[in-house]
């Protein structure tokens, strides 16, 4: 298949489970809309199984957080607020929540991703799983019975195409070396889809993400972003266009340059099992 393709999919597949479900020769937001309700019932019964040991009303607690996330909310102070309200915490204390997710965290259901120069906050959490993360999304935004809607599909590969962000920052940080960040502007000005730091939490570079094609207008706009936080080197990612010399861009990386990062994380890899 296409690298793009092959990106797109394997998001969604590190949950293998998935694998005996789908047809890779389809469009991964085709194949998962008319395929949700069932994955949802899946998804939610792996969840289950994870839950099995504990009380009820952490049971409770916990697919609330996990639905929060999904549906957006990654902030530890927003959640805390959200859950008090729902009556299933005694205040709306961040540490509170902060301690859940440390937990669900150590679960491997939550990660938690350094942000960079974002106000009121040091990380952002997220679903470890962008499957269940999506999955979670389509049972909370949609009624899933039935027809599909067109509105439905579009919306699926918008979060798709979110999702993968965070997976080729993944990526990029474990081929280079680095860590995984992420970046949001104040007044609704956008973010940094990848940002990647040493060992001392300094940025390197930032990354515009595209699964599709890319302006010159998205790009000039992504280097004012990037440089408006004080990172030196800004990067531009797309998954079918080949590299463009542009101005502020310090590095451009098409299909071919991904490609080369993969094989780069797997020659890694192959070293420490050996």
């Amino acid at each position: 298949m296409s690298v793009r393709d092959a990106v797109l999919w394997s998001t969604l597949i590190r949950d293998p489970w998935l694998i005996p479900f789908v047809d890779l020769t389809f469009p991964p937001w085709t194949e998962i809309s008319k395929l949700a309700p069932m994955l949802v019932a899946s998804t939610l019964g792996l969840i289950g199984e994870v839950f099995l040991e504990e009380e009820r009303q952490l049971t409770r607690l916990y697919y609330a957080l996990l639905r929060l996330l999904a549906a957006g909310f990654w902030s530890s102070k927003t959640i805390a607020a959200r859950l008090y309200g729902a009556g299933l915490l005694s205040s709306p204390s961040p540490g509170l929540v902060t301690g859940v997710l440390s937990k669900l965290e150590a679960m491997g259901l939550v990660e938690k991703i350094a942000l960079w120069r974002t106000r009121g906050a040091r990380f952002y959490y997220r679903h470890r799983s962008p499957l269940t993360s999506i999955l979670l999304w389509l049972d909370e935004k949609f009624e899933l019975e039935g027809y599909i809607s067109d509105e439905i599909i579009d919306a699926l590969h918008s979060r798709l195409a979110f999702e993968t962000q965070f997976f080729l920052g993944e990526l990029l940080a474990k081929a280079r070396g680095l860590r995984r960040g992420y970046a949001i502007l104040p007044g609704g000005r956008g973010d940094v889809d990848i940002v990647l730091l040493d060992r001392r939490g300094r940025a390197i570079e930032g990354f515009e993400v595209k699964i599709g094609t890319i302006s010159k207008f998205e790009i000039r706009r992504a280097v004012e972003r990037i440089r408006s936080l004080g990172i030196p080197r800004v990067g531009v990612i797309s998954l079918v266009e080949e590299p463009l010399l542009l101005p502020g861009v310090d590095e451009f990386l098409g299909p071919n340059e991904l490609l080369k990062e993969a094989e780069k994380l797997r020659r890694k890899e192959r070293f420490k099992q050996d």
